[in-house]
């Protein structure tokens, strides 16, 4: 089969892109960039941590989780003299007892 002339050449040249081919590249590139972004930031930023006379944790409550961070006078109070909140609040006092232990804060044992 004979080709036409220059039909080599042609085959060998880097195809150009249109310019919606490169818009719909870049949008692509920039949605792959937000998603990696996103899953690291949740990935990287979960529960307080205890530690350094700080305590931190997530807990069960009636209406749904919340979080505890206390860091210095306020987690040693905590820990002295832990809130009494009634059964509904087992979830706190244990994770409470925990954070304590965890952080070395001497914590009341007769209150819980």
């Amino acid at each position: 089969m004979v080709y036409a002339p220059g039909h080599q050449q042609r085959l060998l040249q880097p195809r150009r892109r249109s310019a919606r081919e490169r818009w719909v590249v870049g949008v692509g590139g920039l949605l792959t960039a937000m998603v990696v972004a996103v899953t690291l930031f949740s990935l990287t930023s979960g529960e307080p941590r205890n530690g350094k006379g700080c305590l931190g944790f997530t807990y069960a409550m009636v209406m749904g989780g919340e979080q505890l961070h206390a860091c210095g006078a306020r987690a040693r109070r905590l820990c002295a003299r832990p809130p009494h909140l009634g059964g509904l609040a087992h979830d706190f006092a244990v994770r409470l007892r925990e954070a304590c232990q965890a952080t070395q804060l001497p914590y009341d044992t007769a209150r819980s």
